[in-house]
């Protein structure tokens, strides 16, 4: 009865990587669109910034599918193979690390648009500040599912 619940547990995760990886690509392409389009005056250090953010969250998420792939092979040797493991649980602190990076570029973000908050309207300013969130936010599910994975093999 564990096995068919761990392999409900990892397609269930699956499914939901692959919503956040479609997400994240969503997110990225709107991102570069709407800093085109919509705010002309969009300081250069913000918007290279915001690119970082974007490409440092991409990173984040793609440990996810490797991981995944671990675990499944973990699965099929019913948790019997070291190697494997530790492979695994490397990928997990990759993860954490990669997303306490993509923290760190969040606050970096929000200091650079405090210091330059007089140049955008109000909304811009909004926005600006919201998509940084949504942004740490893909990175942070990422490092959830990381950890509910970690948990499954502790489990073990």
């Amino acid at each position: 009865m564990i096995e068919k619940e761990t392999i409900a547990l990892v397609w269930v995760m699956s499914i939901g990587i692959a919503a956040l990886l479609s997400s994240i690509m969503l997110v990225h392409e709107r991102t570069q669109n709407w800093s085109e389009r919509k705010i002309v005056n969009l300081p250069h250090s913000v918007k290279e910034q915001l690119i970082d953010l974007t490409n440092k969250a991409c990173d984040t998420v793609d440990v996810i599918p490797p991981a995944l792939d671990c675990i499944v092979e973990l699965l099929e040797t019913s948790f019997a193979d070291k190697k494997k493991k530790e492979e695994y649980c490397g990928y997990v602190n990759e993860l954490d690390i990669k997303e306490e990076i993509t923290d760190h570029v969040v606050i970096e973000i929000r200091k650079r648009l405090l210091d330059v908050e007089k140049e955008f309207t109000h909304g811009e300013f909004y926005l600006m500040m919201r998509l940084t969130r949504q942004l740490a936010r893909v990175a942070d599910h990422a490092e959830n599912c990381g950890d509910r994975m970690r948990v499954m093999i502790a489990r073990q």
